[in-house]
């Protein structure tokens, strides 16, 4: 019985390529939820700004 060699390649670096496949998912959601907390932050402190100039102004 002949198994072409490609497919035996394959079979052999199926696991190495499945854990490549899931690393990259999880460094792709990383990603996105460290943008999303730098927005969220940079808001925050432009909200924090916002609430400090305004007490500024009152006090002159």
């Amino acid at each position: 019985m002949f198994i072409p060699y490609n497919i035996v390649i394959l079979l052999i670096l199926s696991p190495f390529l499945l854990v490549i496949w899931v690393i990259a998912k999880m460094v792709k959601i990383i990603i996105r939820l460290a943008l999303r907390l730098v927005k969220n932050a940079v808001k925050l402190t432009f909200k924090l700004l916002g609430v400090l100039f305004g007490q500024v102004r009152q006090l002159f």
